[in-house]
């Protein structure tokens, strides 16, 4: 068995990174469920950026995570969805 040692600093970034990738799968679930439940006369863009708009109200998304959201092209630099 090994031992790892880790750096209190390196721990952190770990845990934030997971916390990170948690929030933005979460956030693809939920554009994804929207794409599969909504009705076709309720505007699927006009809902996912309800959404995405709630989230950076209530200081959820960081910039971390925006930029993930920006490489898997969801939103643009100005948090529209694309």
């Amino acid at each position: 068995m090994k031992t790892f040692i880790l750096k209190e600093e390196q721990l952190e970034n770990y845990i934030n990174n997971k916390k990170n990738e948690k929030i933005v799968n979460e956030i693809l679930e939920t554009i994804g469920n929207n794409k599969k439940f909504l009705n076709e006369n309720i505007s699927l863009k006009k809902t996912n950026q309800i959404y995405i708009d709630n989230l950076k109200r209530k200081n959820i998304i960081t910039p971390r995570i925006q930029e993930m959201l920006i490489s898997h092209n969801i939103i643009n630099e100005y948090n529209e969805i694309i």
